[in-house]
This record gives structure tokens, sequence and C-alpha cells, in this order.
């Protein structure tokens, strides 16, 4: 069977033509998926580098970022990639949305893996000026306060301690001050990793500059140093902010106790007149007015008549100083004390108690009407001296014969008699102690011998004058004189005598107690005996101050004679007490008797008894020595003899 050519071409080309056409259709209905383009962009003109490129992506695909090392600019870190909206890790997982995306690089300025100190803070702390802060990326910090003009200043560094990126850096106050420049300002720098690297000044930023600092005689600030604008230490020698307040005088006038002086350091001052068994008195003071270095305070003499308690008893002048709230006793120094006042029907006088200056005061002595004679008798005083018992006080002008008498009515009885010698309204009685007997010659009793006297032929009667109502009768005073000891005392009515053996402490004796100036030079001179025969060159006195172990002075004994001592003190090198107060016992030295290197005893008041009631004084150019028993100085009861040196 023949085949027919053309027929066969004309079916052939029909056949491609349909093939082709559904190819053609296949093709454009077949895959409909549409595709977006993600591209990137460099965020900044001067970034370096081959850009990420382009590519088409379907809506939900998730795509890849390109890394942050593709390209870089210079002094900034790369940020991530930008939307618009939200910012991309560089390699994070981005899904395609149904749209063209644009991807723009940011830049954040700086290296995060650079060195980077930041300072918190600066004090002064102890010894050290001391500075905080962090550092990242820190190996090793070297901190300094230095001054460019102070060559040496350049060593002065001190490498900081890093933990978990903080750092303190501990610079010592003492080398500033050893460069010797006074208000200098010394910059806060450091460097990092190496000592030859660039120093960095520290600017103050957030830091507290107000801070003020005193450490060892000397006065550190904080400031901005002008010239470089960064955080500067400055020092110079600290004035002096001791509190010191000296009184220069007390007297009395009109209403008031008027105390002046002068002042240091003070804002404040706050002077009382205070008895400690007396509550109300804590309230008794008055602010000074201060006027430059000096102040006068006005105490008024009518507050202490108000509290109503027994006369005659010691307010003690106080101060107290800006906020302080303790007492500081005034002592005497140089002190006029020998004043005597009269306010609102009392007589108000000075004395020392507790080793400080008191005020006391009694009833004025009733003055007699015009016209009628005045029989007035008034006791000052009664003590022992020279082994006689002593009255002495003063009296009216028609008082012409006053004689006291030493009366016990017990059986035998004693009524021993002293004729006052009358002088100038003053009168002066002694009783010679060795001749006190009974009326049958017998020793005394060891009872009560009253004291009382009689006036003008009228008949003796009993005195009635204690010390809580009339005079200075220093109750409590012993003396020993022979084989008795002698006490004064007095109730609620009377004054009397005891008499007792002799204390123990009669195996040493005193027969000279002097302070007085030898050519402008302070010395102490005690003399006595011991009833053992001791050798006079194993007698020794010793200065010691109360706990001491360096505060002594040994003396050697200049007698020859057994059981025999004198001993002459050059006071001039005793150390002064710290302050003008003799109210601690250890401000004063205690004076003690040695056989060699035993002690025998301490020097004791009661051994000489009247050779020590009076506190001694002496004064040179430059210091104040006072003589006086223990119990003037401390609240024991002991009569040790001490010695108290203070400054002027």
């Amino acid at each position: 069977m023949r085949l027919n050519y053309k027929k066969f071409l004309t079916v052939f080309l029909t056949l491609v033509m349909v093939l082709s056409l559904a190819i053609g259709i296949t093709a454009c209905g077949g895959d409909k998926t549409v595709k977006y383009t993600l591209s990137y962009g460099r965020g900044a003109y001067a970034a370096e580098g081959d850009m990420p490129e382009s590519k088409s992506y379907k809506e939900g695909d998730e795509v890849i970022l390109a890394p942050s090392t593709t390209f870089t600019l210079p002094g900034y870190t790369f940020g991530g990639w930008s939307d618009g909206t939200t910012v991309y890790e560089g390699g994070a997982t981005f899904t395609m949305p149904a749209n063209d995306v644009k991807l723009m690089a940011t830049w954040v300025e700086g290296d995060p893996n650079a060195p980077a100190v930041t300072a918190t803070s600066v004090a002064f702390e102890g010894e050290y000026f001391v500075f905080t802060g962090t550092a990242k990326n820190v190996e090793t910090l070297y901190v300094y306060l230095t001054n460019t003009n102070v060559s040496a200043s350049t060593d002065n560094y001190v490498e900081a301690q890093i933990t978990d990126n903080t750092f303190t850096a501990c610079l010592p106050l003492s080398s500033l001050v050893g460069f010797n420049k006074s208000n200098t300002p010394f910059n806060l720098r450091y460097k990092i990793d190496d000592l030859s690297s660039a120093a960095v000044g520290v600017a103050q930023g957030t830091m507290n500059l107000t801070q003020t600092y005193t450490h060892d005689e000397y006065a550190f600030r904080l400031a901005v140093n002008s010239g470089s604008g960064c955080v500067a230490v400055y020092y110079e020698p600290a004035p002096d902010t001791t509190v010191v307040v000296s009184v220069g005088s007390i007297a009395f006038e009109g209403e008031y106790f008027v105390v002046t002086g002068t002042v240091s350091n003070v804002n404040a001052l706050y002077l009382y007149l205070i008895n400690t068994n007396v509550a109300a008195s804590t309230d008794n003071y008055v602010q000074a007015e201060i006027t430059g270095s000096t102040f006068t305070a006005r105490l008024p003499l009518s507050k202490l008549i108000e509290y109503d308690v027994a006369s005659n008893i010691p307010f003690n002048l106080r101060y107290r100083a800006n906020d302080s709230n303790v007492n500081v006793n005034i002592s005497q120094g140089s002190l006029d004390i020998t004043q005597t006042h009269t306010y609102g029907e009392k007589i108000f006088r000075l004395g020392i108690n507790s080793g400080c200056v008191a005020v006391y005061y009694t009833a004025a002595p009733v003055e007699p009407e015009p016209g009628e004679p005045d029989y007035t008798v008034s006791v000052s005083a009664m003590y022992f001296k020279d082994g006689k018992f002593v009255v002495e006080g003063t009296c009216g002008a028609d008082v012409e014969k006053l004689v006291f008498h030493l009366h016990n009515t017990g059986s035998p009885v004693i009524d021993f008699t002293s004729a006052a010698v009358i002088e100038n309204g003053e009168f002066k009685a002694e009783f010679v102690l060795s001749e006190i007997k009974r009326v049958d010659d017998s020793e005394p009793p060891k009872t009560y011998i009253n004291v009382r006297y009689e006036l003008n032929d009228d008949g003796y009667k009993s005195l009635n004058l204690v010390p809580a109502t009339d005079g200075d009768f220093t109750v409590g005073q012993e003396y020993n004189y022979g084989e008795r000891t002698w006490t004064l005392k007095a109730d609620a009515s009377r004054t009397y005598l005891n008499w007792d053996a002799v204390k123990d402490s009669s195996a040493y004796r005193i027969t000279e107690v002097k302070l007085e100036l030898d050519e402008g030079r302070p010395m102490l001179t005690i003399a006595g005996t011991t009833i053992e025969a001791i050798e006079a060159a194993q007698l020794r006195l010793l200065l010691d101050k109360n706990k001491g172990t360096t505060e002594q002075k040994y003396i050697e004994n200049s007698e020859t004679e057994a059981g025999k001592f004198r001993f002459t003190v050059d006071l001039s090198d005793l150390i002064a007490s710290v302050n003008q107060s003799a109210a601690n016992q250890q401000q004063a030295y205690f004076i003690r008797l040695y056989n060699g290197n035993t002690k025998l005893a301490d020097i004791n008041s009661r051994w000489a008894s009247d050779l020590l009631w009076e506190r001694g004084q002496i004064e040179t150019d430059n210091a104040v020595y006072f003589l006086m028993k223990n119990t003037e100085w401390s609240n024991t009861n002991w009569y040790t003899l001490g010695i108290c040196k203070f400054d002027k």
C-alpha cells in the first residue's frame, strides 16, 4: 500500500501544532507560584565590603539572613538587619512575607570587645583614697593621683583589683602628703594593661565631689581641676578643731555668778552649777554668749536657792561644748576662789569640790536693828594645826568676851576652855590637844566632846553650828597627835570632837610638807620619820601616776640618820595632765615611800593632818602645780597625797 506523502505531512504538522498548543497551555496555567525579592543595603555610605546577594523567595519561606561579617564600618559595630520595624541578627532565620523586602544594616558606635573603664565612685576611707567602677575587657588597670608639675607623682600608681568586671583601687593618702605640695591638684587618671599606654583622666560624671576628709593632720577635698577637666584631690594642713574652753575669771555680780574666758572651735557653750545629789540641778544651765574667741555666762544665784536643799553644799561649775553631752569640770587653775557675796539673804562663797570650782551658800547672819547691840557670832572654820584645835570666825561689835568650851556631861565631866582673841571683828580660839583632860585628869572618853561658847559672861551654850547651815567646818577631818586620832564631826544640832586610838599609819610621820618656788623652779619638800630605824640610804620617794609604768620619778633621801627622810623634788619635768581637771585620779601623781624597791606606804594625809589639810598651789610661767589629797580628785575615801601639773 502506497503512502500518500502529502496527506501524511498534513497530518503530522497538525499533530505537532496540537501538541505545541497543549504544551503552551500547560506552561501558562500549570504552575501559578509568585516569588518575592529579598535584598540588602549598607545602612551607611562608608560601610566597606561585599554586599550580600539579592534572592527571590516564596511567601512563608524560611530564609537564613546574611551574616554580620559581610561588610564593616570603621569605628562601628554591626547591629543587625532592619526591615524598618524589627532588627534581626546576622545569620538569623527570616520568614519571607508576601512582598519584596530590603534589609538595611544597622551600626552601633564603638567596639564591644574594646577595653572600657567606667568610674562609679570616689571616697576617702581610713588612710586611703578609694576609686571604684567597672572595667570590661581589661586585664590590668593602673590608677594614679598625679600632678604633671610634681615629677615624682608620675610613679604614684597602684594596680586596681578587678573582680567580675568591677574594680577597686586604694591610693594611700600618705603618698600625696609626702610630695609636700599643699593645696595642689593631683589628678585622678588611669592606664589600661600597660604602664606605657596613654593616661586617661577621670571626669566627674555622676560622682560626688563634695567630700572633705581629715587624716594624719591634713584636710583632703575633691574637686574638678579646671585645667584638665578631671577629678582631682587637694590637701592642706588640717585646721585645729580641738575644742578648748579656758575659764579666765569667775565672780559674783549682783544676782549672778559670772564666768568669762576664751574658747576655740566652740559654736555653743553651756555652763552649769550642778550638784549630782540634787536632781533638779541637772537642768541648771545657761548658754554662754560667745563673741569671737571670748565668752560670758551669767548663772542666776536665785536658781540655787530655789532648790530648797541644805545650804553649804557644793554646786560644781561645769560646761558642755557644742553637741557634746559630757559635763567637764572647771578646775581652779589661777582663778580666785577667795570671794564671798551676799544675795537674797544668803552668803555665797567659792571653794573646791572633787577637784573643780564649786559655789556654796549659807544663810546670811541677821543684822541687828539700828540702835540695838550686835552680839552676833559666826564661826567660819574649825581645823587642826600644830597640835591644836582651832576655831575661827567673826563677831559683832558688842562682843567683848568670847570663850569656847570643849564640853562633855559624862562622868567625870570634861570642860576645857579657851578665850578667843578678838581683833577688828574677827576671833580665833585655840585648844592644845595634849592638855584636854577630864576634870579628874584622866583621858577623855572615846565619845563626843561638844564645842560651845560663852558670850560676855552670859554663860556658855552650844554653838549649834553645823556645816549644813553655818560656815565650812570640813566635817570628817582626822588628825593624829600623840597616841590619839581626833575627828571633827557634826549632826543636826551640834559640832563635836571624837577621840580614838591612833591609826596604824602612825608607823610613819610627816614633819614637813612644802610646795614653793625656788628661783623660779617648782619644788616640793617632804620630810618625816619611820618607826623602824631603816637606813637612810634605803629610803626613796616615788612620784607615780596611777596605773602608769613610765610616768614615774624616784627621789633619793637626803637625810643621813636612820629612820628619817627628807625629799626635795624639782617638779618641772613632770608630765602634765591632759586637761584642766583633777577629777580623775589618773590625772595626779601618787607620792609613795619605798624601802629600796619595797613599797612601805603611800604618803598619807592622816600622818600629818594639819600639814596637808590645806591644798597647796604654785605657778610658774608655763604651768600650775597642785598639792592635794586623793579625796579631792577622785571619788575614793583614800587620803593619799598627790601632786598635779597643768600646762598653762
